[in-house]
């Protein structure tokens, strides 16, 4: 007899086939699709037993997930480290350009984000904005304004152009 789900041939009296595993035989000992049907049912009512074929490749496609997951986590872990723990931009900066006029600054970079403080005759003023390095290239930007200079990853400061001055801060 052949199997009515894969078309194989398997022997006669089989429970099950040999190819895709699908049970042959009803809970009755009837082979699936036997005796006459009527209203569309076999005789007696009962239903073809149907047994989905087993996936071989259930053992590798676990497997194939397992490497995939584990190639996204070592990923991220990479980037957490590289852009947070290990950027040498990050920090406090220093600026003592002004110092000897009773001015002084400092520049505090968080990812991308900065808080610029400034004091001067025992009065504070405290801007915070945005600020996005491009290689040498530095864009601080706050209150809709764009400051532009240049970072020195040797020196570790980041040196400003406003209005005409300049201005360098050191990384403390």
């Amino acid at each position: 007899m052949n199997c009515p789900f894969c078309g194989n041939q398997v022997a006669d009296g089989s429970a099950n086939c040999p190819v895709c595993g699908a049970a042959l035989m009803t809970p009755g000992g009837m082979p699936q699709g036997a005796g006459p049907m009527q209203g569309g049912m076999p005789q007696g009512g009962i239903q073809p037993q149907y047994q989905a074929a087993p996936q071989g490749g259930g053992k590798k496609t676990g497997l194939i997930i397992g490497i995939i997951v584990a190639a996204v986590a070592v990923i991220a872990i990479v980037l957490c480290l590289v852009l947070g723990v290990f950027s040498s931009k990050n920090g406090k900066y220093v600026c003592s350009d002004w110092s000897a006029f009773g001015v002084d600054m400092t520049l505090e970079v968080k990812g991308s984000d900065f808080t610029l403080t400034m004091t001067a005759y025992g009065e504070t003023e405290t801007t915070e904005g945005t600020i996005k390095f491009s290689g040498k290239k530095v864009k601080l930007t706050a209150e809709g304004e764009t400051i532009e200079g240049t970072y020195s990853a040797k020196d570790k400061t980041i040196s400003l152009d406003m209005e005409g001055m300049s201005l360098t801060f050191k990384k403390k």
